[in-house]
């Protein structure tokens, strides 16, 4: 009996913390944020914007050990750092030079920013453009958490799926 009374406690005290943390996120929100031309340099660490930018930097680095640690918890559970990076690499394979001309950044929930990118990069040795939403999750121990708790990180979802669409539905410059 003891052992659910402390339960039932440690919930209630969570889910004060948690709508705390909420109300204080809120003050913080940004919506419709742009940034032309960003860079790792004049962004904030741990954002999801700076995230964003990193993930491009380390690509274009040919960097593909590290992107994989912008991936979700739960696409690496089961799988090896290096079966991972073998398909980061294989997503963006041939897909070079990547700049980002704008993001745009929508606070959606304490957890969830979605990030608007403008890029310009080579493909087939010709230069293209693409605009995508891309969504970024806050997750601490592999779950969706405030962003203002400590100790979680950003994750980036559904690249494949971006790099897919960079390589099909590119527009040329």
């Amino acid at each position: 009996m003891g052992s659910l009374i402390k339960k039932v406690t440690d919930h209630r005290f969570k889910m004060n913390d948690d709508k705390n943390l909420t109300k204080k996120w809120q003050k913080e929100r940004r919506k419709d944020l742009i940034i032309d031309n960003p860079t790792t340099e004049n962004l904030k660490e741990n954002t999801p914007e700076y995230i964003i930018i990193s993930f491009f930097k380390y690509i274009n680095e040919e960097n593909f050990g590290t992107p994989v640690n912008f991936l979700p918890e739960i696409l690496k559970k089961d799988n090896t750092k290096g079966k991972l990076a073998g398909n980061v690499k294989e997503w963006f394979e041939g897909i070079y030079n990547i700049k980002i001309q704008r993001i745009k950044i929508n606070d959606i929930g304490s957890a969830r920013s979605d990030i608007e990118v403008l890029l310009n990069y080579e493909y087939d040795q010709i230069e293209y453009q693409y605009e995508e939403k891309l969504t970024v999750i806050y997750e601490s121990k592999g779950e969706p958490e405030n962003r203002l708790v400590e100790g979680g990180q950003w994750v980036i979802m559904h690249l494949g799926g971006l790099s897919s669409k960079m390589k099909l539905q590119r527009i040329k410059i």
